[in-house]
């Protein structure tokens, strides 16, 4: 049996975790009608929070 590292298994687990938020991430923008997310860090003003419903649909 091959030996995984630790990294090559946190990213075993991880994967399917990502993929389903930037699946809530995908279905927040299209029913908000945004075009564009950025990470909160990269927005000097103005946007649209969508934190709490991707959450909301992460969570369900």
């Amino acid at each position: 049996m091959k030996r995984t590292t630790c990294a090559q298994r946190e990213d075993e687990l991880m994967k399917p975790v990502g993929e389903k938020i930037e699946a809530a991430i995908k279905a927040v923008a299209a029913e908000k009608g945004l075009t564009v997310i950025l990470d909160a860090g990269a927005v000097v003003y103005g946007g649209t929070d969508i934190t709490a419903d991707v959450i909301g649909k992460v969570t369900r």
